[in-house]
């Protein structure tokens, strides 16, 4: 487990449904009021490998109206996404970017891309640039002793990054390309295939939110994340106010 794993809010979610409530039709009589999107941006400076600053950029939608029995209920979605940049020129070296929709889901995150850059950056002059120092990595034990990834890196911060907002679990549609190799990358990271019911259907890939999170390296979330953060508080509740910004 990452020695920085921040616990999400420990406020049953019954109190976040219930201040969605407040744009329930039959009391507002009419559409729930206009919001715009929230937007919180993250940066920190770290020294792990060639990575040397880190970006994060929480985007949450609009409330709109769903109903959930006879209620109508706001159920907000927030994209994830992170950046690691290194070298001289902090050029961006990987991105992973992933969404949660509490309409579907609230305590899924779904992976939508994950990528980093195939060529070496100019003005980075380290050999296997993409991987992380060993000693910057946690939970090698339960993951084997393949060496971590930038990519990995990213992706374990956007999932505990989503543990503050309530997520439990990660799914994403590998996009292979018939080879089985991203799906082999995906069983290295904590991730397991799941039976879907049609043929037709993509590829589900699922895994515990813990597992894939302890990818981070050990520092990354608590040189990220605001002290303030407030996490489902901030994504349920839209009285909160934004808790600016780390830089």
């Amino acid at each position: 487990m990452l020695s920085c794993m921040q616990q999400p809010e420990t406020l049953e979610r019954s109190t976040y449904l219930a201040k969605a409530r407040i744009y329930n039709g039959t009391k507002l009589r009419g559409p729930a009021p206009a919001k715009e999107p929230r937007k919180l941006n993250w940066e920190a400076h770290v020294c792990d490998g060639v990575v040397r600053r880190l970006r994060v950029q929480l985007v949450a939608s609009v409330p709109r109206p769903s109903r959930a029995g006879e209620a109508m209920l706001c159920c907000p979605t927030c994209a994830v996404i992170v950046w690691a940049d290194g070298g001289e020129q902090s050029s961006e070296l990987a991105i992973c970017r992933a969404r949660i929709c509490t309409r579907v889901s609230d305590d899924i995150l779904h992976l939508n891309w994950l990528s980093r850059q195939q060529e070496r950056p100019q003005d980075v002059d380290v050999e296997d640039w993409h991987v992380l120092p060993e000693l910057c990595v946690s939970g090698t034990e339960q993951l084997g002793e393949d060496p971590k990834t930038i990519a990995q890196g990213i992706m374990g911060l956007s999932a505990a990054i989503g543990k503050l907002l309530g997520v439990r679990s990660i799914e994403l549609n590998p996009e292979d390309n018939g080879s089985g190799k991203l799906v082999r990358f995906y069983k290295k990271s904590g991730f397991q295939s799941v039976p879907q019911p049609h043929k037709l259907m993509d590829p589900l890939m699922r895994a515990p939110i813990d597992v894939v999170a302890n990818l981070a390296p050990a520092g990354w979330l608590q040189l990220i994340v605001p002290t303030t953060f407030t996490g489902q508080k901030w994504l349920w509740d839209w009285d909160v106010v934004d808790e600016g910004s780390n830089q």
